[in-house]
């Protein structure tokens, strides 16, 4: 017999929060995925050994020539996956005790000769300790940039209007410019990570945080471009599946997108409102998303309600959207705030559309449906620049 396989163990399931995204370990089972070649006369199976204690060979299904086995073992549990031709005769592949690894594991078989085997599982977590060595310090870095802020933002407030607050003011800038650099370096680091693990797991991961959370010059495209660049185990598997969706929400939901009609539910009448009624009976329309454990959200509401007095008769409206999970909490937080526009609740439609990665997020949208401008974050300067664009904005003629 003559064939390859290659495995990944797998000890991670995606979970996914309207607020927080990401690839976590939330139990403790094990997915074994495979490709098999040449495998006219072979049949996979695998038998699991736990405490001294083996179970039953089981025959492992195998489609289009992958293969995948679930299992939920204890830290001392080994898989011994093994083929056998039609003569019933075996050879075992390996045995391996099962430990929380996201790396894919290579296994090389040629014919009965197991002295040729090889098992390629230790490229991964030698560069991912070096990775993490790398971006620790680039941690401590950035640990000692805001300390360093925090310091001269102290200092602004006791002197101002004379040369120590200008020399304060270039020092905050040239630290801006220090803090880019050092995000710049820490995106490369991953990106050089990513292309020379493109079976790992890990790679996935870190992939994933950077949907979130990329220099502002990097576009979500260049994103996609990296995880189509990933290997098919990864991209087909139920992590790798949702990772593209959330790529292609963000893409769907950038600036200058049109977005696709969807319905809101009217607290108070329970009436269903077409999105794009909404938006066409309004010049400019803020959709906030929020939450009532978010006290950014909640105090840039006071500066809202204040914009949307002054220029709802010129063609601005609000509706504002809540991620939370705790109606009870929900309610209690609008009934407290007093909003004067429209609040919904999250559904599964709207998350589907809208890319949500922090609230508080916000999206300015025109009269058809096209999303002109975006906010992510609280803030006095981030609420400073809305009021600015929203004012220049209605004062055109759009």
């Amino acid at each position: 017999m003559r064939f390859n396989i290659i495995i990944t163990l797998l000890l991670f399931t995606m979970q996914f929060e309207a607020y927080s995204q990401g690839l976590v370990n939330s139990n403790n089972q094990s997915v074994i995925v495979g490709e098999i070649h040449n495998t006219k006369n072979i049949y996979l199976l695998y038998s699991l050994t736990n405490d001294n204690k083996s179970s039953r060979a089981n025959r492992i299904k195998i489609t289009k020539k992958q293969f995948l086995v679930k299992c939920h073992p204890s830290l001392n549990t080994r898989v011994k996956l093994f083929a056998t031709d039609k003569n019933n005769k075996k050879d075992t592949i390996f045995n391996l005790l099962i430990a929380p690894v996201m790396d894919t594991i290579e296994v090389f078989i040629d014919g009965n000769n197991l002295q040729n085997l090889s098992i390629n599982s230790n490229k991964t977590k030698a560069e991912k300790l070096k990775y993490d060595e790398l971006k620790q310090e680039i941690e401590n870095e950035k640990e000692v940039i805001y300390l360093k802020e925090k310091i001269l933002g102290n200092l602004a407030v006791n002197y101002s209007n004379n040369l120590s607050s200008i020399k304060i003011e270039d020092s905050l800038k040239v630290l801006q410019i220090i803090k880019s650099k050092i995000d710049s370096l820490s995106y490369q680091i991953d990106v050089n990570f990513i292309r020379n693990n493109l079976k790992s797991f890990v790679s996935l991961e870190i992939l994933n945080f950077r949907i979130y959370r990329r220099p502002y010059y990097i576009s979500i495209d260049s994103i996609l471009s990296i995880y189509e660049s990933l290997s098919p185990f990864i991209k087909e598997s139920k992590q790798g599946i949702e990772v593209k969706r959330n790529i292609v929400k963000h893409i769907n939901s950038s600036k200058g997108k049109s977005l696709p009609q969807f319905s809101l539910l009217k607290n108070a009448t329970n009436k269903l409102i077409n999105s794009k009624d909404f938006f066409s009976s309004s010049k400019l329309t803020i959709v906030d998303f929020w939450a009532s454990w978010c006290e950014p959200c909640r105090e840039d509401f006071n500066d809202l309600k204040e914009v949307f007095k002054k220029n709802k008769k010129n063609g601005l409206n609000i509706i504002s959207i809540s991620i939370d999970r705790d109606s009870i909490a929900y309610k209690e937080a609008l009934q407290k705030e007093n909003l004067p526009w429209s609040n919904y609740l999250i559904t599964k439609e709207i998350n589907n559309i809208f890319f949500i990665p922090s609230v508080p997020y916000k999206y300015l949208i025109n009269n058809k449906s096209e999303i002109i401008k975006i906010y992510k974050g609280g803030g006095i300067e981030n609420m400073e620049n809305l009021k600015k664009f929203i004012q220049q904005y209605l004062s055109n003629d759009n």
